[in-house]
């Protein structure tokens, strides 16, 4: 889902999970899905759902389930270092809750938005972890054109 623009961004974000009793008012803003890694928890998955939902304007996330998909790691070009293993995902309907008195009344107010920092500070160190990767696989490719060539040479 492409971030949508909006005045203000949630003071909070509202989990309620497949199953649960939903007694208010909302409006649908799109699916959303967070994947985890090899060993990514539910805590952080979940902090990754919230992050999705709050930089799409909502303030809550109804529907939440969990599943397990395979995923694979391992260095680019290289297959010889790729691992298959399961990761646990969540995924749920984004949505803005009418905060109306009987909402309040019954799940509260408060603001919790340490999801935001920690979610920017994970996805920082992907980035660099990537480019790192990237480099190194590049570099590696380098090397081995540069031996073939000099064994080329050297056999000429």
């Amino acid at each position: 889902m492409k971030p949508r623009n909006c005045d203000k961004k949630a003071d909070n974000i509202y989990l309620f999970f497949e199953g649960e009793y939903l007694d208010f008012q909302y409006r649908k803003i799109g699916l959303i899905e967070a994947k985890g890694d090899r060993y990514a928890g539910s805590t952080e998955l979940l902090n990754f759902l919230k992050y999705e939902a709050w930089k799409n304007c909502a303030n809550g996330i109804i529907h939440i389930s969990d599943n397990y998909v395979s995923r694979e790691e391992g260095m680019l070009f290289s297959e010889s270092s790729r691992e298959e293993y399961t990761a646990k995902t969540y995924n749920g309907i984004a949505v803005e809750i009418t905060m109306d008195s009987a909402f309040l009344a019954k799940y509260g107010n408060e603001v919790d938005t340490a999801f935001v920092g920690y979610i920017r500070e994970e996805l920082a160190d992907q980035e660099k972890e990537y480019k790192s990767d990237v480099t190194i696989s590049v570099v590696g490719v380098l090397i081995g054109i540069i031996v073939a060539v000099v064994a080329v040479v050297a056999g000429a």
